[in-house]
């Protein structure tokens, strides 16, 4: 992320499995955001609730993208 935050500031998307399974993505997504970049997230929904969405204006991602068929 430092790399690419050094050369542009792009959206940036969390995919590839379900992310909300991995204990550090919203440190990940903070770290993204106070580098600048754009933090979406793409999920399955399954695992969203009041806390998760509360994580995730936390962490400031943008958009979240729910898949239908994941």
């Amino acid at each position: 992320m430092d790399e690419v935050a050094a050369f542009a500031s792009p959206i940036m998307i969390l995919t590839g499995g379900e992310r909300l399974l991995r204990p550090d993505i919203f440190e990940i997504a903070t770290y993204g955001s106070n580098k600048g970049l754009r933090m979406v997230m793409a999920t399955n929904g399954l695992l969203i609730d009041t806390k998760t969405t509360e994580q995730m204006k936390e962490a400031s991602i943008k958009r979240v993208s729910i898949s239908l068929d994941g």
